[in-house]
């Protein structure tokens, strides 16, 4: 729902739905988990967009360091 109110450019509604995910995620995935990377990379990419770069950089570091956790899961 975040992405396509982001889409619309509903960008406060797009901001609310994206943090509910991250929380129910949160609450219900590992830390490490790759559905909780695609919500901060979603998320960071709309901070981004709304100039708030310094909040979207710590969405996409922490995002990036799941991925890599999960790198070398893919290599086997």
């Amino acid at each position: 729902l975040g992405n396509i109110l982001n889409a619309q450019k509903k960008w406060a509604e797009s901001e609310v739905c994206f943090r509910k995910a991250l929380q129910l995620a949160d609450d219900f995935h590992a830390p490490e988990h790759p559905q909780i990377a695609a919500i901060l990379e979603d998320y960071g990419d709309l901070l981004q967009r709304l100039g708030r770069t310094g909040e979207a950089f710590d969405l996409h570091h922490r995002a990036a360091h799941i991925r890599e956790f999960h790198a070398p899961l893919r290599m086997l």
